[in-house]
């Protein structure tokens, strides 16, 4: 699932500090967006603070934190999507989800992708 352009992953992947502010400011946007119940916009958002948490999993040391904030982002985003009626959006966020998670057990911490 592709949200942010070429240049913003690269930054994020360089920058953890700017990928971490990038997160809460989106997660509070979504947040923002559901609170009015405008679910495409809430999951557009959303779409977006999973990307950087996906980012900040592969990327961080600390792999417990980076691991609870990427699962509690993906559930908020697929909330957002099947409030959307979007069925195939969500079929393919739990398909990333789970091979995120064999990639994490796998190795006993993370060491997949951030594509």
């Amino acid at each position: 699932m592709k949200f942010l352009c070429a240049h913003h992953r690269q930054m994020y992947q360089q920058n953890a500090h700017h990928a971490f502010n990038f997160w809460v400011k989106a997660l509070g946007m979504a947040r923002i967006r559901v609170g009015e119940k405008n679910w495409p916009a809430a999951s557009v958002m959303y779409g977006h603070a999973y990307e950087v948490a996906q980012i900040m999993l592969s990327s961080e040391a600390n792999t417990e934190k980076s691991l609870g904030r990427f699962l509690s982002t993906a559930i908020e985003f697929g909330y957002s999507l099947r409030k959307n009626n979007c069925a195939d959006e969500l079929a393919n966020l739990i398909a990333c989800l789970e091979e995120e998670l064999r990639c994490y057990a796998s190795a006993g911490e993370y060491r997949c992708r951030a594509s």
